[in-house]
């Protein structure tokens, strides 16, 4: 009788491939230092990251590759704000006064200094604050506050037109600074995630989602009932295919950023980057402060420094597992 002898291979390729698709991400890409910083946010137009090096107001502007633009010296009466579309904002008027009087500003590309108007006063007279929040090549944006108070509103940087947030009930929708009409449709499936409205009554209103196409990134959270509420959540999406979970937070999540198909954010003292394009994540910890990206490279303030890291770049094609980091499985709570 003739015995045939067993193959072992299907079995040895069927250990080898549940082996790669069991395997972690690999590490973190390292943080390098890239010098001193206030105590203020990073700020980001998905190009360029800006902060203040230091206390005395001046602001610091690099490129996708971490290196400087532009060192601006402080401007008097004047507090920055942010950077959108290559050019950079200044709320201005009395330093202790929680209104801004007036603004300025200053393209990195022509070097042109632009004065705003005061921040449009809304009817509502419990309201604490107006500043200029956010600047575009079309629109500036106001952010008002208040007790259990809050509001947004979008001045034409051309005409001077005065428009609410109010559309922004609709989901699907988005403002876009660069955009003549200001509002934006996102591709579909994607739409923005639903979060309790706590400066009202804790009803559930759209949150703000971050889109630069083709990935859209924003928060979700629920009520439970009784007052209790879901744990946040952090969902990603692509254009053609929707939104999922991609972190359970632990605390309270910063707003998404997004740039060049990653997605960032803080969850407590750890600063994540979730890769849309090659379904990679990575996690640092420690971090806390605030997170930017610009192009492929992230950047995370540690209270008194700058950190940056390059990531890899975008994939043609999109991988098909998800992949996290030993770091990220240690922070994530499934």
């Amino acid at each position: 009788m003739i015995r045939r002898r067993r193959s072992w291979r299907p079995l040895a390729l069927g250990l080898v491939w549940a082996a790669v698709g069991a395997a972690p991400a690999p590490a973190e890409p390292p943080l390098h230092p890239l010098g001193p910083a206030a105590l203020s946010p990073l700020r980001s137009d998905g190009r360029l990251v800006a902060y203040e090096p230091d206390g005395t107001g001046s602001v610091r502007v690099l490129d996708a590759s971490a290196r400087q633009v532009a060192l601006v010296p402080p401007i008097e009466n004047c507090r920055w704000a942010g950077i959108g579309d290559g050019t950079l904002l200044w709320n201005c008027g009395d330093q202790r006064s929680p209104y801004a009087t007036g603004g300025l500003t200053y393209d990195l590309r022509s070097h042109a200094v632009t004065s705003l108007p005061a921040v449009p006063f809304p009817k509502e007279s419990d309201v604490e604050s107006a500043l200029w929040a956010g600047i575009g090549s079309r629109w500036a944006q106001a952010d008002y506050s208040g007790y259990h108070y809050a509001a947004t509103e979008y001045v034409s940087r051309s005409t001077g037109e005065v428009r609410d947030s109010k559309r922004l009930r609709d989901r699907r929708l988005v403002a876009d600074l660069d955009r003549p009409s200001l509002w934006r449709s996102l591709c579909r499936p994607l739409h923005a995630g639903t979060v309790l409205d706590d400066a009202g009554i804790d009803e559930e209103i759209p949150g703000a989602f971050a889109f630069a196409a083709p990935v859209g990134a924003g928060l979700w959270q629920r009520h439970r009932g009784d007052f209790a509420l879901t744990p946040q959540k952090v969902l990603v999406g692509t254009c053609g295919h929707a939104e999922r979970a991609v972190w359970r937070c632990r605390r309270d999540c910063s707003i998404p950023v997004v740039a060049s198909q990653a997605v960032a954010w803080i969850d407590g003292t750890t600063a994540i980057v979730y890769l849309a394009d090659r379904h990679r994540m990575w996690c640092w910890s420690d971090v806390g402060g605030t997170v930017a990206l610009a192009g492929r490279r992230l950047f995370v303030d540690r209270g008194t420094h700058v950190m940056t890291a390059a990531l890899p770049p975008v994939r043609a094609t999109r991988q098909r597992h998800t992949g996290r980091s030993p770091g990220c499985r240690a922070a994530f709570l499934p």
